[in-house]
């Protein structure tokens, strides 16, 4: 059996690093979900409604600092997770949207439930690829998952079932890795802080309000306080 588009899809997700993807099941996604099913390495949670997925999601996402996927089906289901990515994008997730779109032969033929994703999306997402041919999915996919890890925000991949469900390029199958750069480590300049080190010193009482700067310096915190 010849490998799908769905299938390359998935796999570079799991390559990036994602373990889960929240949503609902129909229509015009059964075939990006067939090829869940078939990749095996990435977990399908269902949810009662696709808002609540993406919410769901923001949460792993933090909580692993993996990025998550979350899907949902044309039409309606793309308008429930559109509220959803609102919040991402302030949150500052990893949140890779894969909306599912009209067969490419009805778009621009004001076909039931078609969205125009650019327009759609443009305030929620900061990256928007619309797939509609299988020689380009490969270079949508990559972009909107490095978008995603690297801006730490939601990216939007619009993917028709008729071409979810078409055989891949050989091109695409041979590039299903994906590299992701090393988070950047920034820090103080010497003389900022050194600057800090004297205001500490010469104040009498300190109160250490810790943001999303230190995250993951939780024990550094705790010892500058002691």
């Amino acid at each position: 059996m010849s490998r799908k588009v769905a299938d390359v899809l998935w796999e570079l997700l799991a390559n990036a690093g994602v373990k889960r993807c929240y949503g609902i099941v129909g229509d015009a996604l059964n075939p990006v979900i067939d090829g869940l099913r078939r990749n095996g390495k990435i977990e399908f949670i269902h949810v009662c409604h696709e808002e609540y997925g993406v919410f769901a999601a923001v949460a792993e996402a933090y909580l692993t600092g993996n990025p998550v996927v979350v899907c949902g089906t044309a039409g309606l289901g793309l308008v429930h997770l559109f509220s959803g990515l609102m919040d991402v994008r302030k949150e500052g997730a990893a949140i890779i949207a894969i909306a599912s779109d009209v067969e490419t032969s009805v778009m621009g033929t004001a076909a039931l439930e078609e969205l125009n994703p650019y327009k759609f999306f443009e305030t929620a997402s900061r990256y928007t690829g619309r797939v509609v041919n299988s020689e380009q999915a490969g270079a949508v996919f990559n972009t909107a998952i490095l978008t995603a890890i690297l801006e730490k925000g939601p990216t939007v991949i619009s993917l028709p079932g008729d071409i979810a469900a078409a055989d891949a390029p050989d091109e695409a199958t041979r590039s299903t890795e994906i590299t992701i750069p090393a988070t950047p480590v920034l820090c103080l300049s010497d003389a900022d802080f050194n600057q800090l080190v004297e205001m500490i010193d010469d104040a009498k009482t300190v109160a250490i309000v810790g943001g999303d700067g230190c995250r993951y310096a939780h024990g550094e915190v705790i010892a500058s306080g002691e």
